[in-house]
């Protein structure tokens, strides 16, 4: 929200649409993300998402001014982020199976934890190096 706010330079009004959009794309992206490992395997979910993570947050860089195009990637930042969720658990699930069959769940989720933690530091950084204020 920082970025559309005082980069992209839109009302907090106009932001709140985005946010809904981006929602609502968070939805769909959740849904196609659990049937994308199933159909064509969590290996391929995961990069399929990342390259299209990395393709969209690389257009937001450079588009950043633009906001119709700002309109577009949001939406499919929020379909990605959430298709990310179900391919990468679905990979991290798999992964123990063929190296240790009976291996406990915890340090799954231990690390799926220490993700979260380890982007949310990164991002506040990141806004920090930037100069963004938040919104909350």
């Amino acid at each position: 929200m920082p970025i559309l706010l005082h980069v992209t330079v839109i009302s907090e009004s106009t932001a709140s649409l985005l946010k809904l959009g981006y929602g609502v794309m968070a939805a769909i992206g959740n849904f196609w993300g659990g049937r994308l490992p199933d159909r064509k395997g969590a290996d391929y979910a995961v990069m399929t998402v990342l390259i299209g993570l990395t393709v969209v947050l690389l257009a937001i860089w450079f588009l950043v001014s633009f906001l119709p195009l700002m309109v577009l990637l949001t939406g499919l930042l929020g379909a990605l982020r959430y298709e990310a969720v179900s391919a990468l658990q679905a990979r991290v699930i798999g992964l123990p199976s063929v190296h240790t069959p009976r291996s406990p769940q915890s340090p799954r989720a231990a690390g799926f934890n220490g993700g979260i933690t380890l982007g949310s530091l990164l991002g506040g950084a990141s806004l920090e190096a930037m100069r963004l204020k938040s919104a909350a």
